[in-house]
């Protein structure tokens, strides 16, 4: 069906109207700062040092350690196998900021596990 005269011109009438109102720029977004970090031997040493921390809690049950014994034992191949392959300083650092991110996380599940005891696990 072509369309009519009046329609057409009820088209062109609903497309005009005020013009939409600018946008205004939201505040800046800054970058996050730069990352503090030692060198990926005391990083990665850190990391252990943590896990050591963490299976020590009172409030861990076996299932538990072993699961640590296994991030603990994971982390040293890996950082020893990193080692081997003596990366350039770019990788040390991506490497050491790695390690120092895991260890804030086992602090943080030491300090969980210090406060009580876990949850029951549902499997």
């Amino acid at each position: 069906m072509r369309p009519t005269l009046p329609s057409l011109i009820a088209l062109v009438f609903l497309g005009c109207g005020p013009a939409p109102a600018p946008v205004v720029p939201g505040p800046p977004i800054y970058a996050v700062p730069d990352v503090q970090v030692g060198t990926m031997q005391v990083e990665c040493e850190a990391l252990q040092t943590a896990f050591d921390g963490w299976r020590a809690c009172p409030n861990l049950d076996d299932p538990g350690r072993r699961t640590i014994d296994a991030y603990s034992d994971l982390a040293k191949q890996s950082f020893d196998a990193g080692s081997k392959a003596n990366p350039d300083d770019k990788s040390q650092r991506a490497i050491a900021i790695a390690c120092q991110r895991a260890a804030k996380s086992a602090r943080a599940a030491t300090e969980r596990c210090n406060n009580g005891r876990p949850p029951p696990r549902n499997y």
